[in-house]
This record gives structure tokens, C-alpha cells and sequence, in this order.
């Protein structure tokens, strides 16, 4: 179950990357509470049941304590819910 949800996170996060126009050296040099990355890590948590420390590690966010904040912040709000439109429509 784990590796299908850890698939499952990375196939979301790949295509909300590709829908933002964001790449790898993106995460990595964005803040840990960027917009983005809060509304990408929204998207996996949101769909998929991988813990927060996988999360923050794929992410870039720092330590897997302060993804629940990250998640909230991005929670409900029109772009990430936009953006979890589009990726799922993908489909």
C-alpha cells in the first residue's frame, strides 16, 4: 500500500509541477513554505496516504513537523483547488 501511494504522490506532484511550469531546481531553491510547494504537498496529502516526511524530503520543505502548517495554508484556497482540477482531470 505504501509504494502504491508513494507512486501515487509522485505521479500528482509530477503533474502539478508540469501545470505550474516548475522543475526540480525549482523546489530546491524555493523557501520551505512557498506557495507552490505548499500547494503541491496539499495535493499528495489530500489524495494519497504518504507521510509527511516523505513529503518533505521529495519537497524541499524541512522537517515533517511543519508540513501540517504548509498543508493548511494552501488547503481549500482557489489555486490549489485549481490545480488539484487539473491534475485529476488529467487523468
Amino acid at each position: 500500500m505504501r509504494e502504491h501511494d508513494e507512486k501515487e504522490a509522485e505521479r500528482l506532484i509530477c503533474a502539478g509541477m508540469k501545470i505550474l511550469r516548475i522543475g526540480k531546481d525549482d523546489l530546491t531553491h524555493a523557501g520551505k513554505g512557498d506557495e507552490q510547494k505548499c500547494m503541491l504537498a496539499w495535493l499528495a496529502h489530500a489524495h494519497t496516504m504518504v507521510s509527511h516526511k516523505w513529503l518533505s524530503d521529495r519537497l524541499n520543505m524541512g522537517h515533517p513537523q511543519n508540513l501540517s502548517a504548509y498543508i493548511k495554508r494552501a488547503q481549500n484556497r482557489p489555486p490549489a483547488v485549481r490545480l488539484a482540477a487539473k491534475v485529476i482531470n488529467e487523468d
